[in-house]
């Protein structure tokens, strides 16, 4: 069987004899001898009528011919890239290529999922809500076990530089919600005035019993519209209420005037601190301390001189010292008669 093959570059086609049954790879072989034939493969693609053709199949059964006609094949050189072979393709723009290498994008936490849990559970170790509870000037709540082990160990978060002793936080108390006792609901606790859960979606106060000092947890609604109802739940009067969980510029102003209450506590601190030791200075300078001054007066015998027992107990530098340029009697400054 006679093939007609033409090679990329060459002028006209060439006449090979070749087996009826050869495949194409025989006719690779035998026309492109400079080159092994898998190398062959890599670098040359052989294609007839444009289709391209398999170098382990028979020539015969992938050409459909006439009789007495010759197949025409073409040996073409592979070109690497311009699609299909996990290069770029002109129907990518800048924005997809910018996509492929995005990172990928957390997903939003949801509003009022990260309120519930900021209602429900410790401000401090993030453990579920459980009495005894305490709250801060800013109206975080938290276990108070939470906050005692942070103070002793000295493990108080950073974020928290407000929290420096046990004066800074104040007892609270949580009232159940609904049947929640004993049960696997996240909202344990509420209002006992409305009846509205603790879970975010109201706004809550705590109001502090004039006379205990004990904080409760109540709803903001049940403060401005049920004062009296609040009054005989928490036994007594209260004082101005204390939004928990403040957001914005609420949480600003309130951080503000603790940040500033907190620095004139330092001041004043610092400023007793500093006359009690110009007072000790003082007794100090005086010589003995009344507290010495009066244990030598309770020791001194009845008979005793008064000049003479003092210098007992009077410092060597205390000592009058004697002129030794009129008397010769002297020895280390002091005058022995």
């Amino acid at each position: 069987m006679k093939v007609l093959v033409k090679r990329a570059g060459q002028k006209g086609y060439a006449s090979v004899d070749v087996e009826a049954h050869a495949t194409v790879e025989d006719i690779m072989a035998h026309i492109l001898r400079e080159y092994s034939v898998n190398y062959a493969q890599r670098v040359f693609r052989v294609t007839s009528a444009g289709n391209s053709l398999d170098w382990s199949t028979p020539l015969a059964e992938q050409v459909a011919l006439r009789p007495s006609q010759s197949p025409i094949v073409d040996i073409l050189p592979r070109v690497c890239g311009g699609g299909g072979d996990g290069g770029s393709t002109g129907a990518e723009d800048r924005a997809a290529y910018l996509a492929m290498y995005a990172g990928k994008k957390h997903d939003k936490v949801d509003p009022a999922e990260q309120r519930l849990a900021q209602y429900t559970t410790c401000h401090m170790s993030g453990k579920p809500l459980q009495p005894p509870c305490v709250c801060d000037e800013l109206g975080n709540i938290y276990n108070k076990d939470a906050v005692l082990t942070g103070l002793l160990s000295k493990t108080v978060p950073k974020g928290l530089p407000h929290i420096t002793s046990r004066k800074s936080v104040f007892d609270v108390t949580l009232y159940p919600f609904g049947d929640s006792k004993g049960s696997d609901n996240v909202i344990k606790y509420g209002c006992p005035v409305t009846q509205l859960p603790l879970n975010g979606k109201y706004r809550f106060v705590v109001v502090r019993h004039t006379e205990s000092g004990t904080g409760h947890i109540v709803s903001e609604k049940a403060v401005k519209e049920m004062g009296l109802v609040v009054e005989e739940t928490i036994g007594g009067r209260y004082e101005d209420p204390l939004l928990i969980y403040p957001q914005g510029d609420e949480l600003d102003a309130m951080l503000d005037i603790v940040m500033e209450k907190h620095q004139q506590q330092k001041k004043d601190k610092a400023l007793k601190k500093a006359r009690k030791n110009k007072h000790a200075r003082s007794e100090a300078a005086a010589g003995v301390s009344h507290s010495k001054k009066s244990k030598v007066e309770a020791l001194k015998p009845k008979d005793a001189d008064a000049g003479v027992w003092a210098s007992l107990f009077t410092k060597k530098k205390d000592v009058e010292i004697s002129n030794t340029t009129k008397d010769y009697m002297t020895r280390g400054g002091v005058k022995y008669i």
